[in-house]
């Protein structure tokens, strides 16, 4: 596990923690299959390129899946934009498929987000992130996340992400 003070010491504080594992020791069933298929696509490189992922060979998890592009941003940040959001993704975070990060993420959360993906970008690696749902009343969501590195020649140019959600107690410690 990555140190808090190395990743989350500018996060809000008032929401519920987030753990970043880049050994990506997953626990749910179905961001095991899209880590599996993700290292199966990447075929011993680095990482898989765009045109190695397949709609069709990822039927069994597909409504989980989430493929980021990456566009050039004012003064270097990069802008995430969410090119397929999965029917599951949609269900819990809205119509997001086409849109930016900004544009359906109220700022602290946004910042969440942007932490982990820029994580995989610095390290071209995948990683593990979970969570309690911070998003829109949610906080009975518990989330796991699986967000892996897409690109051609060792440069990342997407992300490929899947995401379980499932409900908890409301009233445990997230």
């Amino acid at each position: 596990m990555i140190p808090v003070a190395d990743w989350e010491k500018n996060l809000p504080k008032d929401l519920p923690p987030i753990t970043i594992d880049p050994t990506v020791a997953l626990t749910r069933p179905m961001t095991i299959k899209a880590y599996d298929y993700w290292q199966s696509a990447r075929a011993g490189r680095a990482m898989p390129a765009r045109k190695d992922i397949a709609p069709q060979a990822m039927r069994a998890f597909v409504g989980h899946v989430a493929l980021v592009e990456l566009r050039a941003g004012e003064g270097g940040k990069i802008d995430y934009v969410m090119r397929l959001a999965g029917a599951r993704i949609e269900d819990a975070f809205g119509a997001i498929t086409g849109r930016a990060l900004p544009e359906f993420m109220p700022p602290r959360i946004e910042a969440r987000w942007r932490m982990v993906m820029d994580k995989v970008i610095a390290s071209a690696a995948p990683l593990r992130a979970a969570s309690r749902v911070s998003f829109g009343g949610k906080t009975w969501l518990q989330a796991e996340v699986v967000l892996a590195p897409l690109g051609d020649g060792g440069t990342v140019s997407m992300l490929f992400g899947a995401i379980e959600l499932w409900p908890v107690d409301a009233n445990a410690p997230a």
